[in-house]
């Protein structure tokens, strides 16, 4: 089985491109917090909006 690496810089633009797919909002998301965040096994402390954990946020009522 070939495994492709996807550039960091273009994850969102491929969650992006899934979601347009039909890739449910909650799993587009994930693959671009929760997903990475184990795969690095980093998700105890990234990866999620939990009380403890780090986080940096936008929250815009307007697509950016």
């Amino acid at each position: 089985m070939h495994m492709q690496v996807i550039n960091a810089k273009d994850l969102i633009v491929e969650a992006q491109i899934a979601h347009h797919f039909g890739m449910p909002d909650w799993a587009a998301l994930e693959a671009v917090t929760l997903v990475p965040s184990r795969t690095l096994r980093l998700n105890k402390r990234i990866g999620s909006l939990k009380e403890g954990f780090d986080a940096d946020i936008v929250v815009s009522i307007r697509v950016l």
